[in-house]
């Protein structure tokens, strides 16, 4: 007795159609990679922007109560600036609780003085945002942000009390945004909102 197998039998291989739905399995699960990734980079290029006009909000804030003296944050379209009020950042800076400006000035020399007896150092920070990046602010008793562009400056002030004046900023990546409000106490983050479009 002999059996006879078919030759189609014997011939190993995919089918055409086989083929196809595989590769359109694959390139399915390639494409949703992509559009994952792309989200992730975008979220993560807001939240790097965010965190370091964050990072310098708490410097100032532990700053100046550290040192008993006015610091500011100064904000400028591409960069936020932190330094003590009178040096580094925006040379000569006026506080806003301040209404005379000579005792302004006799008080930052005499701070001056007792920071060097102190040893405290003169702390200065620049940090820069991505050429794509944009920045809002929107401070009390505001209801809109205002867009920091051209030669805007925007100046936050952190008094020895370590009290923060209540401040929301916006960081803008194309069409996404993250959102963060400023707690008055602490300067850390209190509410956050992020968006980033579907592409």
């Amino acid at each position: 007795m002999t059996f006879r197998t078919s030759s189609r039998l014997l011939k190993r291989g995919f089918t055409l159609i086989e083929v196809v739905l595989v590769m359109g399995l694959v390139i399915s699960i390639v494409g949703v990679a992509v559009v994952a990734s792309n989200a992730g980079g975008a979220e993560k290029n807001l939240r790097v922007a965010s965190g370091k006009a964050e990072d310098l909000i708490r410097e100032a804030r532990r700053l100046s109560i550290l040192q008993q003296r006015t610091y500011v944050v100064e904000f400028t379209p591409g960069k936020a600036t932190l330094g003590p009020v009178g040096r580094g950042a925006g040379e000569g800076l006026q506080s806003v609780a301040q209404t005379n400006s000579s005792q302004r000035f006799s008080w930052e020399k005499e701070a001056e003085e007792e920071d060097l007896q102190r040893g405290f150092p003169e702390i200065r920070r620049t940090k820069t945002f991505a050429e794509d990046i944009t920045v809002e602010i929107k401070r009390w008793g505001q209801r809109n942000f205002s867009l920091i562009e051209d030669d805007d400056k925007h100046r936050l002030f952190f008094e020895p009390s370590g009290l923060v004046e209540p401040v929301a900023l916006k960081v803008n990546r194309g069409e996404g945004h993250i959102m963060v409000e400023m707690s008055v106490l602490s300067g850390a983050v209190r509410y956050e909102e992020m968006y980033i479009p579907n592409d």
